[in-house]
């Protein structure tokens, strides 16, 4: 079938600060077995939560009951649920499973509605605790604290990952290209992408095999390598899909779902991945120059490709093309060990007006080098870091 898509993946440039940005939930059709460990995990996850709730309730009885009292029921305990994270009212239920005292659940779509809600319950009769289920619900709860005559005991709950799957024997597999840099170090990318995959394998309890490959020969190898050792599923990116698409038939053709991320985007369809997960490299190109033209640059900008295989950089330089009023030149170092040097040299030629790179570590390079002209030119990158963005700041 068609590869689905996340919606709703860009901000536009005058988002407010803060704005949230989700996607939709995705629905992918696959066999009976990974079908039967999704179910096998909600049940998981709930008795976990469930557990965790009646820990906190049998915690509060230890604190409000009265030795020379036992009798006496402790006092009203609030349970603020998060609207936006199903399944975490089951936090609720262990607490009600545990507690003594009489148990209020506390729940609006609206945030105002819900802030409104507890200001009044707490003007009403001050509740002696509140379990707050996500960071915005905690927030919230000590906003109104702080304003009670009496200020209850509140209790967070912070959840990194909303789902615990249950561990399985066939592993996951995640494939990546991996880009190299100007002085030949680790991409900041892919390493923090692999750092995020392996504390998300460990919290959700699935086995990972993990590689990263310069050549796109060495991914189609790995991928190639997925399937001989059975995984249950394999992510990889698609930086060169006609290269990887013998391996990737391979993959379906054993019935290995086969997820994409990142790169190749438009490549997904036909290659007949299940998702595909990525940034619209086109879309944000083409975001990319009418941001240019919002802030009056003209003339020759330099669209910098540091990994000048990969389609999706491609992608973004054509969308950027497509909106930038002004001439828009395609460059990539021939040496990517001495491309500080090549960037120099090609800004020396006094004709770009502009640079637009596509990474955290080019961006920092090219800062590098535009730091050390007598002349520097604007300078827009995609990516983020502290560094860079206390360069924004810094002007």
């Amino acid at each position: 079938g068609e590869t689905q898509r996340p919606e709703n993946r860009f901000l536009t440039p005058d988002a407010e600060v803060g704005a949230l940005h989700q996607s939709e939930p995705i629905t992918i059709e696959v066999e009976v077995e990974v079908a039967s460990r999704e179910e096998r995990a909600a049940t998981v996850y709930y008795d976990y939560l469930v557990d965790a709730g009646a820990g906190i309730g049998e915690r509060y009885n230890a604190r409000f009951t009265d030795p020379d009292h036992p009798e006496l029921v402790p006092g009203r305990f609030l349970c603020v649920i998060d609207p936006n994270d199903d399944g975490i009212e089951a936090l609720c239920d262990g607490l009600e499973s545990s507690y003594r005292g009489p148990v209020v659940r506390v729940e609006h779509d609206d945030w105002d509605d819900l802030r409104s809600e507890l200001r009044a319950r707490m003007a009403v009769q001050v509740p002696v605790a509140m379990l707050t289920t996500s960071v915005p619900t905690t927030i919230l709860a000590l906003e109104v604290r702080e304003r009670a005559r009496n200020r209850p005991w509140v209790t967070y709950w912070i959840e990194l990952l909303d789902q615990h799957l249950a561990p399985s024997v066939a592993p996951f597999c995640q494939v990546t290209h991996s880009g190299t840099l100007f002085e030949n170090e680790e991409d900041f990318f892919w390493g923090l992408s692999s750092e995020i995959s392996a504390a998300a394998a460990a919290q959700l309890g699935v086995s990972l095999d993990f590689s990263s490959h310069s050549e796109v020969a060495g991914q189609a190898a790995a991928i190639r390598e997925c399937v001989a050792s059975g995984a249950s599923v394999i992510t990889t990116t698609l930086v060169e899909p006609e290269v990887l698409l013998p391996a990737i038939e391979e993959a379906l053709a054993a019935d290995i779902p086969v997820v994409s991320f990142n790169s190749g985007v438009n490549a997904a369809d036909e290659i007949g991945t299940v998702l595909h997960i990525a940034l619209d490299d086109h879309e944000a190109g083409r975001i990319a120059g009418e941001e240019f033209n919002r802030r009056k640059i003209r003339g020759t900008a330099l669209c910098v490709i540091h990994e000048p295989n990969n389609v999706g950089l491609h992608e973004r330089c054509e969308g950027f093309e497509e909106t930038y009023r002004g001439d828009v030149e395609r460059w990539s170092a021939e040496d990517p060990a001495a491309a500080r040097g090549e960037l120099a040299a090609r800004l020396d030629e006094g004709d770009i007006r502009a640079t637009l790179t596509l990474s955290v570590h080019s961006a920092w390079d090219a800062r590098i080098v535009n730091n050390r002209r007598a002349e520097p030119v604007p300078l827009a990158a995609f990516g983020f870091s502290v560094g860079l963005a206390r360069g924004v700041l810094d002007g």
